[in-house]
């Protein structure tokens, strides 16, 4: 039996950071990947499928982010409190997958291949996080093809929320491709066990900022349990979440978790480059933001698709990044949970096949989105994951939720366009070696989340790409996957006949 390595105690976690160290303690919610898909020149002297070449880059990444080296002691207590190992195993944080593997052969394309490795990465819970920091990446090489000229692998980067939000993944990306472009590989440098640097860990998001609470914000969903509808509007009452409409939304399924039967199910659909200029233009037309149209088109998707006593109205997360409010921040390359979320109500559409369907009653709508979500973004004043800090108890509060209605009908989470070069970064500026030529973000099953998670990622100059993910069986329709793939078809069908449309 070894001997666990010392640990070096770094900071307790905050509010924030403890509703995800224990929503992992509790197994509700495992692996979040941001993927990206890497190429190089076939002639260049690199080996896809093999461990160490990717040590140098892992260790260069491990050096410019703290977090990567954090592992979680007391992570199933009310507080944790993050560690450092004084030497990491790598190999704790490498897999690779070989595609032509028997549990890949029925895969019809490169995407669903993609979709399979990802599905089961999700699926797998982190284990002993008081010594292994919980991240890895999963090396996916793709078959060659006979008309192309580079090598080309998934990057597919997994992590626990606890180490950062999404643009967190986006910021380990880049130094990845920093390390690729720039790391001498030689036998030194493969060591497979590393001593990671004596760095800080970054301030969390409520120490970094101030997030401000006003008493009628932290009081309006304890009032809005007792008071009846017409005094909570005449109060100007704002509930959180939208407490008062729940009954009557479509939520799914009532929470539920069963360690065996815990399993994320996903849908993916490629939005093309000239697809994605054509709608921006015609956004920008209408005063509008992409995420504001695409929350449209999953209201008109569910008004549609969902069966008539699902519900009335559809209640929809929408994620906003607070990171322009802390200049240290604001490159976007520190890891970290820096996100708050946004409401948004919408009653059920019933579609006039008289009249257009992206009408002004549609752009006003998508309008109004935008500009909730640039309020919300613009401010660190009343911010729903500011309400944390009155929360004692995270273990008790999360098992309090089983057995009750979802508080949402769908999330949206678009980390908008990723660039993997920064303005300032000479050390792949200009390189040919190494390039991303495309990203995938994806969510695990998060028993407490919406029954519909939708995930938005765009590659500078490439295509977009929106992912489904759900937990299995919590959906409420009979289908789920072909009720999935009617939601992402009737949004495609949606963005192109918007793209349609003349300026």
């Amino acid at each position: 039996m070894s001997i666990p390595e010392p640990t070096i105690r770094l900071r307790p976690a905050s509010k924030i950071e403890k509703r995800f160290t224990m929503r992992h303690a509790l197994d509700w919610y495992r692996g979040l990947i941001i993927a990206g898909l890497y190429t190089v020149d076939k002639n260049f002297a690199f080996d896809t499928r093999r461990i160490t070449s990717y040590i140098p880059a892992l260790k260069w990444c491990i050096k410019c982010h703290p977090f990567l080296s954090a592992a979680i002691d007391g992570s199933h207590g009310e507080s944790p409190v993050f560690a450092r190992p004084a030497k990491l195993d790598l190999t704790h944080h490498i897999q690779i997958v070989d595609p032509e593997s028997n549990a890949y052969k029925s895969a019809v394309d490169e995407l669903e291949l993609f979709r399979k490795v990802a599905l089961e990465t999700h699926d797998q819970p982190w284990a002993d996080t008081e010594r292994i920091p919980p991240w890895k990446i999963v090396v996916l090489p793709l078959p060659d093809l006979a008309t192309s000229t580079q090598k080309r692998v998934y990057i597919i980067y997994s992590y626990s929320h606890t180490h950062g939000d999404a643009k967190s993944a986006l910021a380990f990306h880049r130094t990845f491709l920093q390390g690729l472009q720039t790391q001498i590989i030689d036998d030194s440098n493969q060591n497979l066990i590393y001593e990671p640097p004596s760095s800080p860990l970054p301030l969390p998001l409520e120490e970094a900022c101030k997030l401000k609470i006003s008493w009628s914000f932290l009081l309006a969903p304890v009032l809005a349990q007792y008071l009846p509808n017409i005094i909570c509007r005449l109060l100007r009452i704002q509930v959180a979440a939208n407490q008062l409409s729940i009954e009557r939304a479509y939520t799914g399924e009532i929470t539920r978790y069963d360690k065996d039967n815990l399993h994320t199910a996903s849908q993916i659909l490629i939005v093309q480059q000239n697809l994605v200029a054509k709608l921006l233009a015609v956004c920008k037309s209408h005063n509008s933001k992409l995420t504001g149209l695409l929350n449209r088109l999953i209201v008109h998707a569910l008004s549609e698709l969902l069966p008539a006593e699902s519900g009335n109205e559809f209640l929809g997360q929408i994620v906003v990044d607070l990171r322009s409010h802390i200049p240290a921040y604001a490159n976007g390359m520190t890891m970290g949970n820096f996100v708050s979320v946004a409401y948004d109500t919408s009653p059920k559409i019933t579609l006039d096949p008289d009249s257009g369907k992206y009408d002004e009653t549609f752009w006003n709508a998508v309008r109004g989105t935008t500009t909730r979500l640039a309020a919300v973004a613009g401010t660190l004043d009343d911010q729903p994951i500011g309400l944390l800090k009155y929360l004692s108890n995270f273990r008790s509060w999360f098992i309090g939720q089983l057995g009750k209605k979802r508080d949402s009908s769908y999330e949206i989470s678009n980390i908008g366009v990723f660039d993997p070069i920064l303005p300032n970064d000479t050390n792949t500026a200009g390189s040919s070696t190494w390039a991303i030529e495309r990203a995938i973000f994806s969510q695990p099953a998060n028993v407490l989340g919406s029954p519909l998670n939708f995930q938005v990622v765009t590659m500078k100059g490439g295509d977009m790409v929106i992912t489904l993910n759900w937990q299995v069986g919590v959906m409420g329709v009979p289908d789920e996957d072909g009720f999935a793939k009617a939601v992402l078809g009737y949004i495609d069908n949606g963005m192109s006949e918007i793209a349609s449309i003349s300026l």
